[in-house]
């Protein structure tokens, strides 16, 4: 067998996505954090914003990230490199 194992491929697409959504991360979730309470404390009914929100909406972005990621990365790792070749 030549060529890169699957899983070898797909670490190495995902690894660098996976970077860049660790810093937009550490950037967003303070900032998010200070504005919603600020937004929220300028109504009459305040609720209190805990972290426990902040971290499930990062769950989410999380699952959809990395799903995306990983659907993208083994359709090219699974791909024949000929048929590309082929086109050209």
């Amino acid at each position: 067998m030549l060529g890169a194992e699957v899983s070898s491929i797909l670490g190495l697409l995902s690894k660098e996505f996976i970077v860049l959504i660790g810093i937009a991360t550490v950037i967003s979730l303070p900032l998010a954090y200070v504005l919603c309470t600020m937004w929220l404390d300028t109504f009459a009914y305040r609720i209190n914003f805990g972290v426990g929100m902040m971290f499930l909406g990062l769950g989410f972005i999380a699952i959809i990230a990395l799903l995306t990621i990983g659907s993208q990365s083994l359709k090219a790792a699974l791909a024949n490199p000929v048929d590309h070749l082929h086109d050209e």
